[in-house]
């Protein structure tokens, strides 16, 4: 009779539960933690909140909404987190751009682009203010820039060929005027009598 040695039945490695699945190494960990915390409410303004920029300098304050107005513009890629922002001290987003123009490019998002808003702007002001609308990627703003500019230079060639144009004379006779009634004609004086005048010594008649 052989020994044998028993065998021990097969047992199958544990499978790797959920929890297993879930461990990370601590540089993964860390990473999704960056990742989350990039998008907190703290550097995300939640929809509706106060929004206030830094923009050249000069402190504007608006909603999440307003920035958001013109899908995948810088403004609305920067408060939803997909561009990189950069924060000061006070919580505001910098932007280094022209601060007085930008107030255009508020009124533009926040009146859903109302065509008043740029319609008494200036020559110089509109020549600017498409720059910064093409930073921004607000391209109807851009277009409304652009109109006006046409709009102003055609104006301008108008008023030189009014200016450059000869003077038409006027052929229409000019008012009458109501004249003085004239006086009556002078009657002729009639001749005087030389008798009424002859003295006592001018008679020549005979005795």
């Amino acid at each position: 009779m052989s020994d044998q040695t028993p065998q021990q039945p097969e047992t199958a490695s544990p499978r790797p539960n959920d929890g297993d699945k879930k461990r990370r190494s601590p540089d993964a960990a860390a990473a999704q933690s960056a990742r989350k915390k990039a998008r907190t409410p703290d550097t995300v303004p939640r929809r509706g909140r106060i929004i206030r920029l830094l923009v050249g300098g000069r402190e504007h304050a608006t909603t999440r909404d307003t920035l958001s107005m013109v899908p995948d513009s810088f403004l609305d890629r920067l408060v939803s987190g997909e561009l990189p922002s950069t924060l000061d001290e006070q919580g505001r987003y910098f932007i280094d751009r022209n601060g007085e123009l930008f107030v255009f490019v508020l009124d533009w998002l926040r009146t859903a682009g109302d065509a008043e808003v740029v319609a008494r702007a200036s020559p110089d002001v509109l020549g600017r203010l498409r720059i910064e609308a093409d930073f921004y990627g607000i391209e109807d703003l851009a277009a409304a820039c652009t109109a006006n500019l046409e709009r102003l230079a055609q104006k301008d060639k108008e008023n030189v060929r009014a200016r450059a144009a000869p003077r038409r004379t006027s052929t229409t006779a000019p008012p009458m005027t109501a004249k003085e009634p004239s006086p009556p004609p002078r009657r002729p004086r009639e001749p005087l009598d030389a008798a009424l005048f002859a003295g006592p010594g001018d008679d020549d008649s005979d005795f």
